[in-house]
């Protein structure tokens, strides 16, 4: 026993010498394994970096080359990456570090760092392409997985980038580090000199500001620049600024965020402004754009109105991509001013309109207009939709109200839509004008046959320097082309061509074209009077139909000023020429301003019923401008205090200061005593005159047969106490 246990006892230490033993067996392999691993990776290095950083380029065939600098446990570094054909490379960087993680024993990218990369793009047919890496960008995706930015740190410097567009160049640079999905801050800048397309070019064009991501949501925040713009001579503008803070879904899904626009020396078709600002609050989701827009633009002129400030605020929505739109919102203007075309345009109608009752409600039109301006104020409800190709605006209720506080005009439930393909727009609504001056008219605009539109409007009396126009009720309807055609009454008292009217009852129909010609009464009409008066003629109360020449207007005003032709078959007229009373009745008659008028089987009588003298004509010509001139013929005159008669007379007439002159005259002369005291007198190179009741002849007569001088003969008459003489001269005796 004592033997077995030394044994036993004895045993022990070879046993520990084997365990040494295997564990120097075991540490020997375990550092030829390592070395061989380490070895291996070594060797295999290029197989790693193929893998995990370029593997993903070659599974979509994207062609790239590399050179591997250093390579490490968790990291490697690579230089002069080339992405797409190396002759002309997509994408170039000149040191990629790569930080290599492993999570359940598969390698992936941690982290990467990018010195100098350079992409190069292009945009074409409106969509960004990077060349071999479109299979990468576009690449379809293998699930239904919302998109999500990979979660990847990413550091770059230096980068730079340039893009080919349609319109031009543009330049980019890039530097930012942080987590790509959470945490990424860095600057975005992009330049182009020029930017040309649709017939305008941007220049000097540049965006600077930071990029940004947090909980997968993109943002960027900086200003945009341009230096000038314009449009092929439809729009233009200086320098403009918009600082932009927008921030993306996550998912890129929508878009939403601020920008603050100022705009200098903005021209647009029909409007320009020497600024803008413009403020919106924007957002992009679904195909459909929503938020509210704040613009202020200051110096504006449009349509002949200057503003000094113009102001618009509301809400935007889009949808359909932008094939529908819409905008409520409200308006306000303050210091409007005419403008040099709309106080031309007045002005220049005044002037057509000069001699007439509407040259001074024209002038006292202007004047009260410019009293206005100063502290004047537009303010309203406006809204605008589109739908496709058709455009509407409706302004529920808007107010100009002038300096003295007064409203000048007011609108309510006004609608402009656009109308048929070419067709004037379509307009609908009420409004109410009115001031110190300017004439009070209420109208009402609506839709008749076919979606055109009606106007129904009456004006109260407007007054000026001594004129009256009243129009009780008026309907405007507008036609195809654009023009305006109209139908009513209208009262006027006041000057009219070549003298005035007093309480005038006029039928009213005419066109106002598209050109801005004027053009009345194109079928006869019937006009009722208190008193004409033409020059020193007064008409007493009447009715005077009046009919426009074949094919055309009594009245026309446009580029060629105001013109007036008409036509009667007949007047039957008494009053009074200057003191003298006087009744007249005619054939057919016919004149135009400025122009002629020609009448036959003129009757006239000069005086008292009982004691006129009596003149037929049976042709008058004259010419209707400052002076009244014109020839007569076929005139026959019995002369009420005088037993002579006047026949087959002929010669020019002129009526002017009051003063009605014959000239030239030449006639026959009989005496109407019983028997005759002598024989038929002819006479040639006449001349008379009728001014203050009084007329005064004297002529040079001759024996109708022989021609042999007879005598002179002069004539005194007095119309008012129908008493004269006529003194006949010859040698040797006085009749």
């Amino acid at each position: 026993m004592a033997d077995s246990f030394e044994l036993a006892e004895s045993d022990p230490p070879p046993e520990r010498v084997r365990v040494r033993q295997w564990r120097r067996r075991m540490g020997i392999s375990a550092l030829a394994v390592a070395t061989v691993g380490l070895g291996g990776v070594w060797l295999a290095r290029n197989a790693i970096a193929d893998r995990i950083i370029v593997g993903q380029l070659k599974s979509y065939g994207v062609p790239a080359t590399y050179q591997i600098e250093s390579i490490g446990p968790g990291s490697e570094a690579l230089r002069n990456v080339v992405v797409g054909d190396p002759r002309n490379p997509d994408l170039t960087i000149e040191r990629v570090e790569v930080g290599i993680r492993y999570g359940l024993g598969v390698p992936y990218v941690g982290t990467v760092r990018l010195i100098a990369p350079r992409i190069y793009g292009q945009l074409q047919d409106g969509r960004l392409s990077f060349g071999s890496l479109d299979k990468v960008l576009y690449a379809p995706r293998a699930d239904d997985k919302p998109f999500s930015i990979p979660r990847l740190d990413l550091r770059v410097e230096d980068g730079r980038g340039l893009l080919l567009t349609p319109a031009g160049m543009v330049g980019l640079a890039i530097e930012g580090r942080g987590r790509l999905d959470d945490g990424f801050v860095g600057t975005l800048a992009a330049v182009a000199p020029r930017l040309s397309g649709n017939g305008c070019n941007a220049d000097d064009a540049s965006v600077f500001g930071q990029v940004s991501i947090r909980a997968q949501r993109p943002a960027f925040k900086g200003p945009l620049k341009l230096a000038r713009l314009s449009c092929s001579g439809t729009a233009s503008s200086g320098a403009v600024v918009a600082d932009i803070d927008a921030r993306a879904d996550k998912g890129l899904t929508g878009l939403a965020g601020n920008a603050a626009v100022r705009v200098n020396k903005l021209a647009l078709p029909g409007a320009t402004a020497e600024t803008l600002a413009l403020d919106t609050r924007l957002a992009f989701r679904d195909g459909a754009l929503t938020g509210r827009v704040d613009a202020n633009a200051g110096g504006v002129s449009s349509g002949g109105v200057r503003f000094g400030l113009l102001g618009l605020e509301g809400s935007v929505r889009t949808r359909d991509l932008f094939q529908k739109a819409e905008f409520r919102g409200t308006i306000d203007g303050q210091g409007l001013r005419q403008g040099t075309a709309l106080d031309g345009a007045l002005a220049s109608a005044s002037r057509s309109s000069a001699g007439t009752l509407l040259g001074p409600m024209l002038e006292q039109l202007r004047a009260s207009l410019r009293l206005e301006e100063r502290g004047s104020r537009i303010s309203g409800e406006i809204a605008l939709r589109r739908n496709g190709d058709g455009f509407s605006a409706v302004v529920p209720q808007a107010r100009l109200s002038g300096g003295s506080g007064q409203a000048l005009l007011t609108l309510s439930r006004v609608q402009i839509a656009s109308g048929t393909r070419n067709g004037p727009p379509l307009l609908a609504g009420n409004f109410v004008t009115g001031g110190a001056g300017i004439p009070r008219i209420v109208g009402r605009m609506e839709r008749g046959r076919a979606g055109r539109a009606l106007f129904r409007l009456t004006m109260e009396p407007w007054r000026a320097a001594g004129g009256v126009l009243t129009i009780p009720e008026m309907m405007i309807a507008q036609v195809g082309d654009g023009s305006l055609g109209f139908s009513g009454l209208a009262q006027v008292s006041g000057a009219i061509p070549g003298g005035s009217v007093r309480n005038l009852v006029l039928p009213v129909n005419g066109a106002y074209g598209a050109s801005g010609e004027l053009a009345l009464w194109k079928r006869c009409v019937t006009a009722r009077f208190e008193r004409l008066e033409l020059g020193q003629m007064a008409v007493d109360g009447n009715a005077l139909q009046l009919c426009p020449p074949g094919g055309s207007a009594i009245v026309r005003n446009g580029d060629g000023g105001l013109r007036i032709a008409a036509g009667t078959p007949a007047l039957d007229l008494t009053g009074s020429l200057g003191e003298t009373q006087v009744a007249v009745r005619t054939g057919p008659v016919g004149f135009s301003w400025p122009g002629v008028l020609k009448a036959s089987a003129v009757e006239v009588d000069l005086g008292p019923t009982a004691t006129a003298t009596h003149l037929r004509l049976a042709d008058l010509d004259a010419r209707l401008g400052p002076d009244l001139t014109g020839t007569y013929a076929g005139v026959e005159a019995r002369l009420a205090a005088v037993p002579l008669d006047v026949t087959n007379a002929a010669g020019q007439w002129r009526y002017a200061d009051g003063v009605l002159a014959l000239s030239g005259v030449s006639f026959d002369l009989t005496d109407r005593l019983d028997p005759a005291r002598f024989e038929k007198l002819s006479a040639s190179g006449a001349t008379l005159a009728l001014a203050d009741h009084h007329i005064t002849a004297n002529t040079l007569l001759r024996e109708a047969k022989t021609s042999r001088e007879v005598g002179s003969v002069a004539i005194r008459h007095d119309l008012a106490t129908a008493s004269g003489r006529a003194n006949l001269t010859d040698r040797k005796s006085v009749v």
